[in-house]
């Protein structure tokens, strides 16, 4: 294959990731992106797959120079800082990747997928313009749990076992797999794992939000 497949994470792998990860014991305290790629290049020896361990915000030279950046870290300061980068490019008549967004929504309870960078629709902002408002396409139920917990000694976390990540992964290889067949179309794709705390939504192109603060004055 050419090409080369490059996994970026500021983390190493610890004990409290083995309940839902792909990776074993054998990897922990190993880089995260770096034991990932060696599991990859093992499990499919034709694939050119490294692993970098650094925060996305210190490869922005990297990141311009990509095919397509799939953003799964599921932090929405991060999704923001690409979007940022990527709007910014289009303002000034540069290039920049395609670019696909997959995360968790909630505690498991959905999983939804967003190619930001189709210039006939809303970027990743658009989905919720003010932070202080719900987002444009709401999917949790108001009754639905949100909040995120920590146990005596341990970080923060959201409680969900490991369908969700899979079902994140599946979304987005899915999505990935019809623009490649040239079906990217809708740009935002929602599953549902837990329909008593979802409502509902279908798969859109995400319209441009003119409030929006990252892309609205272009709209």
């Amino acid at each position: 294959f050419e090409g080369t497949l490059t996994l970026v994470d500021p983390e190493n792998f610890e004990p409290a990731n083995l309940g839902r990860h792909m990776l074993g014991g054998e990897s922990v305290g190993v880089a995260k992106a770096t034991a990932c790629a060696t599991r990859i290049v093992q499990d499919v020896p034709n694939v050119n797959c490294v692993g970098r361990k650094a925060a996305v915000q210190a490869l922005e030279l990297t990141l311009h120079r990509a095919d397509f950046i799939v953003d799964a870290t599921g932090e929405q300061g991060i999704s923001e800082y690409l979007n940022a980068l990527a709007q910014t490019a289009r303002s000034e008549g540069l290039p920049w990747p395609q670019m696909l967004h997959a995360w968790i929504v909630g505690q498991g309870s959905a999983v939804q997928s967003l190619i930001s960078t189709d210039p006939d629709f809303g970027c990743y902002r658009c989905l919720q313009p003010d932070h202080e408002k719900p987002p444009r396409h709401l999917v949790l139920r108001p009754e639905a749990p949100r909040e995120v917990l920590g146990g005596c000694g341990e970080a923060t976390f959201v409680p969900y076992g490991p369908s969700a990540p899979l079902a994140a992964a599946g979304l987005a290889a899915r999505h990935l797999a019809d623009l490649a067949m040239g079906v990217g179309r809708p740009t935002m794709r929602t599953w549902r794992l837990d329909p008593s705390m979802t409502f509902d939504v279908k798969p859109t192109n995400l319209t441009k939000s003119n409030t929006c603060p990252a892309c609205g004055a272009a709209s």
